[in-house]
């Protein structure tokens, strides 16, 4: 079972800062879409379960169709360190989360 909206969210290692430090470290965009895509968002919808891990990454809105852009980002989620896992009642639980993730040239 996941849970959407635990009582405590489910929190990055170090927190906000430290998540978006993560990605601007660990993101880059394919060479093939530097010069020819615009500044937008892709939100991407993840689990973070019982023992902290990030999996079941799925792209739910972009601004650009793009396999290897997906790829990418799924990635980045896959590989993140493990987080504190959300709670519902003192208890870890498996929870989802919604990243919004900025793409600029």
């Amino acid at each position: 079972m996941v849970v959407e909206f635990p009582e405590e969210q489910a929190e990055f290692p170090g927190g906000v800062d430290s998540l978006f430090s993560y990605i601007s470290g660990h993101f880059e965009l394919p060479l093939h879409l530097r010069d020819s895509i615009a500044e937008g968002r892709i939100f991407v919808r993840f689990v973070i379960y019982l023992n902290g891990e990030a999996g079941k990454p799925e792209i739910v809105r972009t601004f650009i169709e793009d396999r290897s852009l997906d790829r990418h980002i799924k990635d980045l989620i896959l590989n993140m360190p493990k987080w504190i896992p959300g709670k519902v009642d003192g208890k870890a639980v498996n929870s989802h989360m919604i990243l919004p993730i900025r793409i600029k040239r």
